[in-house]
């Protein structure tokens, strides 16, 4: 038998390229290390965009 899994939040999920190495706490209680130039793990939307905000975000090359 094959069960469903549901997402545990309803936003979408999305990857990023940190510009520098940090420890996140995307799901709020969860340390999570990100390190520079390693695409991350799925992480909530909201979260991903406050990274950009925050500058700790790769830009790509060609996005200047």
């Amino acid at each position: 038998m094959t069960r469903k899994r549901e997402l545990s939040s309803p936003t979408p999920a999305e990857t990023f390229v940190p510009a520098v190495s940090f420890t996140g706490y995307p799901d709020g209680k969860t340390p999570v290390q990100f390190i520079a130039g390693v695409e991350s793990a799925p992480v909530s939307a909201e979260f991903a965009q406050l990274m950009r905000e925050k500058g700790l975000v790769s830009t790509p090359e060609g996005d200047l």
